[in-house]
């Protein structure tokens, strides 16, 4: 190889990394053919401060367009992110721009960041030094918040799993959110990389890292000839920002299998799946739940056996002092509820928890008597709630919001001030929030079957009689409202919402968005370049899919109102233009690449967005929708 021969060669090399501009290559390939020379280092080459500048100014561009790829993607919004967790290498800490550490790079993506935490055994120690002198001088705190600021890490996967615990504990009780969080695992130790990759699934926080490529060197054997050698050197100029994706989708597959199993009104199932996300909180409160909300209490139609398990499950959680304010925050309107049916236990009129109505009247008495004449029922109720659910911090916003309506309060006023006999409304009945419950679980199963199984009206089977009406009810939805709520609209569906735990379902971002050629589809991190895919849209076909991926259907009607500007034979021609040229590519582009993230076997095959082929149709009927799998 002669030196023209290695310069076409290294500027070829620079062309594959996507550089184009003529004066960038010529700057580069200068340097580099110096630097590639056999035992060179970047300390041995002398070159101008005009060349250096311009090197720099090369290099800053190139990360810049790293951002401007990872906006375009928008899976993490790098303008979010505030904080950054990432680990001290033993690698040199330099001035020079050109030999600048990964994390830096990573700064200089995420502009606003204000806080670092980093990882480093004590054999990184000074260097971690240097590091955050460096980082102090732009204003970013390193290990701000941590009990030990200049905490030192052992090269095991425990400590620094307790690390990262701690830091994501501290960041969380300062109101961090996890899309304002970012690990980064370029460098450090090997076993950092394990424990950063589990907390990161099980916290939803992404992880990043920079790639770089070597080139090889070149030994020179006489003047103008040259060889490869054995020796290959890192490319700064190569910085490629890669997001870990598979962590994204196995985190949210999982927060999806939580969502379901809820649904499902599977808690244990529930409890195991925070298991493996390692969250200990939800994990326990869904174990207690699921003996709380089990079948085999509502198949036993036993009422008092109910009413103990109740009182456990209440007693449980309220012992419990560790809960993060996210997960009080979660539970609280659940728990209030749940706790005032266990205190008053009411099965019926004359048999309701006696013991502690009768100590809740000796304490209003007290109560009134502290010169609190001005202060009424609900103020009462909302000292003892405080009081008695403390570590879950109820407020009395809380309770107002959530439980005490006008119809509680008075009844319990009621019941406190007479000498005896229970005044509650029948929404805070323990026996039909239980009545409820079996419907949701057995009856409303058992009836869906009866309609299946028999057109004509079965004989009853004798039942207990408060179970009568449940299990032979026609319109279990009316016998909801009208017997258990006495018609209480509001409640009921505060009710209904409460028990079927809704509100603790996990946030999913599932949501579709086109914009800018782009096509994103959340619920897989998928991002689709529709101009890189050969798909052209013009202005009609884009009002389809912009409606579709709102909507999630298209009717006939809707498709006609898209297009009423055009004639009918261009409605027409686009309409097969979309179908045949738009959708098809865009589902075959959607399946190779479901396929390379493995989220799809190999002989699957899911279409995006179905059409439907019929020509006659009304005008009601679909025309397109996105299949279901997708949202």
């Amino acid at each position: 190889m002669t030196k023209n021969d290695v310069l076409k060669d290294i500027e070829q090399k620079f062309k594959s990394l996507g550089y184009s501009d003529k004066k960038d290559l010529e700057i580069l390939k200068n340097y580099y053919f110096l630097l590639l020379q056999e035992g060179i280092k970047p300390k041995d080459i002398k070159i101008s401060d005009e060349d250096r500048e311009k090197l720099s100014e090369i290099y800053i561009k190139r990360i810049e367009n790293e951002k401007k790829k990872v906006d375009i993607e928008n899976i993490i919004n790098t303008d979010k992110i505030k904080v950054v967790i990432s680990t001290v290498s033993l690698a040199n800490v330099s001035s020079n721009i050109l030999e600048e550490l990964p994390l830096e790079k990573t700064l200089r993506l995420c502009k606003n960041v204000k806080d670092v935490y980093l990882f480093y055994s004590n054999e990184a120690s000074e260097k971690f030094k240097l590091i955050k002198e460096k980082l102090q001088q732009k204003d970013i705190k390193v290990n701000v918040g941590m009990t030990n600021k200049e905490k030192l890490t052992s090269e095991n996967i425990i400590s620094m799993r307790a690390f990262l615990f701690d830091t994501l504990r501290v960041l969380k009780e300062k109101g961090i959110k996890e899309d304002e969080i970012l690990i980064d695992l370029t460098v450090g130790m090997k076993l950092a990389s394990i424990a950063m990759y589990k907390i990161a699934i099980e916290n939803g926080v992404k992880i990043v890292n920079w790639k770089e490529i070597f080139f090889s060197k070149y030994q020179k054997m006489k003047e103008d000839e040259y060889s490869l050698s054995n020796e290959s050197f890192r490319i700064v100029f190569s910085a490629m920002f890669e997001i870990i994706k598979e962590i994204l989708v196995e985190n949210k597959q999982i927060l999806l299998d939580i969502n379901a199993s809820i649904e499902r009104k599977e808690y244990k199932t529930v409890a195991n799946l925070y298991k493996k996300l390692d969250r200990k909180n939800e994990e326990f409160f869904f174990n207690e739940i699921s003996e709380l909300f089990n079948k085999e209490l509502f198949y036993n139609l036993n009422i008092g056996l109910f009413s103990n398990k109740l009182k456990d499950f209440t007693e449980n959680i309220l012992e419990v002092k560790e809960f993060p304010k996210y997960f009080k925050e979660k539970i609280k309107q659940l728990m209030i509820y749940l706790k005032i049916i266990s205190d008053f236990d009411i099965k019926d009129s004359e048999d309701y928890n006696k013991k502690f109505v009768a100590e809740l009247k000796s304490k209003y008495e007290k109560f009134k008597k502290e010169d609190k004449e001005e202060l009424d029922i609900g103020d009462f109720l909302v000292e003892y709630y405080c009081d008695q659910m403390k570590n879950l911090d109820i407020t009395a916003k809380d309770l107002e919001d959530i439980t005490f309506d006008e119809d509680l309060l008075s009844g319990v006023e009621e019941t406190l001030e007479e000498d005896y006999g229970i005044y509650l409304p029948e929404t805070y009945s323990l026996k039909n929030l239980y009545l409820y419950l079996i419907g949701i679980n057995i009856a409303e199963p058992l009836l869906t079957v009866k309609k299946i199984l028999f057109k004509e009206e079965t004989k009853r089977i004798e039942k207990k009689s408060i179970y009568d009406k449940l299990f032979f009810e026609t319109d279990l939805e009316a016998y909801y409202k009208k017997k258990l709520f006495e018609e209480n609209e509001d409640h009921y569906k505060k009710v209904i919402k409460l028990i079927s735990l809704n509100d603790l379902t996990e946030k999913v971002d599932n949501s579709l968005t086109y914009k800018n050629k782009i096509l994103k589809i959340a619920k897989y991190d998928l991002v689709i370049n529709l101009e890189e895919e050969g798909i052209k849209l013009n202005d009609f076909h884009e009002s389809i899919l912009t409606s579709l991926l709102k909507e999630k259907i298209i009717t006939n009607n809707k498709l006609k109102s898209l297009g009423e500007n055009l004639t009918e034979k261009t409605f027409n021609k686009y309409k097969s233009i979309f179908n045949k040229t738009g959708v098809d590519k865009l589902n075959k582009a959607i399946i190779r690449k479901l396929r390379e993230s493995n989220n799809l076997k190999m002989e699957e095959k899911e279409e995006f967005i179905k059409i439907r082929h019929q020509n006659k149709v009304s005008n009601q009927d679909w025309v397109y929708r996105i299949n279901e799998k997708f949202i």
